[in-house]
């Protein structure tokens, strides 16, 4: 219950009392963004009920964690290293499955682990590179799941992105348009600022 500044100063704390003392911690939150920073293993409870339950990674990209993280919210949490920074732009490289992002510029010095967080709602799919655009980040993927939402607009796409995944809320009219179908690769385009810099550690 505490403001969102005490509370970002206080979970880099709890985040290393495991192995500062060697006991496992039981954290019990709503907020996806403090799961996503301090958790390796999730059990979600949607009416009393065990909806879902594993690694951290993978429970969050799974349709059902929507019950924690919302509709609106939903995506997947990325490993990546620090590669390098580019302070005139404000920007720092993080390599995630062997392919550089760009993203806000981080305080961690290069070969530093971090974790990421992507929304759905902020990736975009494209057939081919594109170029002469603003979004700096895009990763060559295969479409690995297609999940239609109707009769709604949206669908869900999961993409393979080598081991790692990202999540897709698209219209069903691109993926009419584009031709998806699984198995076919793609672009994720993803602007760097939609990384979630709470979901850092």
């Amino acid at each position: 219950a505490l403001d969102l500044k005490r509370k970002a100063e206080l979970l880099p704390y709890i985040a290393r009392l495991p192995e500062q003392f060697g006991i496992p911690v039981l954290y019990v939150s709503h907020a996806v963004e403090e799961v996503a920073q301090l958790a390796n293993e999730v059990l979600v409870l949607s009416a009393g009920r065990v909806t879902a339950r594993g690694e951290v990674h993978d429970v969050l990209e799974r349709p059902e964690s929507e019950a924690v993280s919302g509709h609106f919210e939903a995506g997947v949490l990325l490993d990546g290293c620090v590669s390098g920074h580019l302070p005139q732009f404000g920007l720092s490289r993080v390599t995630v499955a062997d392919q550089e992002l760009r993203l806000p510029l981080l305080d961690q010095p290069a070969g530093s682990q971090v974790r990421l967080r992507v929304r759905a709602r902020d990736v975009a799919i494209a057939r081919q590179r594109v170029g002469e655009v603003s979004i700096r980040n895009q990763l060559r993927c295969r479409v690995l799941e297609m999940r239609d939402e109707a009769p709604g607009p949206y669908a869900e796409v999961l993409l393979g992105l080598d081991g790692a995944h990202l999540r897709a809320r698209i219209t069903r009219e691109a993926v009419h348009v584009l031709g998806l179908r699984v198995g076919d690769e793609v672009y994720a385009l993803v602007k760097s600022v939609s990384f979630d810099r709470r979901a850092l550690r």
